[in-house]
């Protein structure tokens, strides 16, 4: 799907710093170091590490919202800030990151992380990990 201009603008803003090299984490990419905390996280735990939505709403038009790193699920004691160094987030997020976890009958588990933003009125999604696909506009 083709975005439109400020849409695209602003989803080339989130891929480059999800693939950028990042100083917080040793000069690793975001998704490169969450996979690898993933990894771990699974071995030490049995399942993925689930990450509520960083930020209470889906951030508009490329103007930011800051994180509160302290949330997690009820039934987990991890929150953001023990998988991800807080330093390694911008102080404000321009899409609204969360990660998903998946346990399918058959035994395999996986994870998403899943990213929205709204631009011009529209709610965009990307997922990466399960399902992996590009930007797309979601039905209101």
């Amino acid at each position: 799907m083709t975005l439109p201009a400020p849409a695209q603008e602003i989803a080339d803003q989130i891929d480059a710093a999800l693939d950028a090299s990042n100083p917080a984490l040793d000069g690793e990419s975001f998704l490169g170091y969450l996979e690898t905390e993933q990894a771990a996280y699974l071995l030490q735990n049995g399942n993925y590490f689930q990450g509520l939505e960083l930020v209470p709403q889906i951030p508009n038009d490329g103007v930011g919202i800051a994180p509160d790193h302290s949330t997690s699920p009820s039934d987990q004691s991890e929150s953001w800030a023990d998988v991800i160094p807080p330093s390694a987030l911008p102080n404000e997020l321009i899409s609204r990151p969360a990660i998903d976890i998946y346990s399918l009958s058959t035994g395999i588990k996986d994870y998403s992380l899943r990213l929205d933003f709204s631009s011009d009125g529209i709610v965009y999604r990307r997922t990466i990990g399960f399902l992996a696909h590009n930007w797309k506009e979601l039905d209101q």
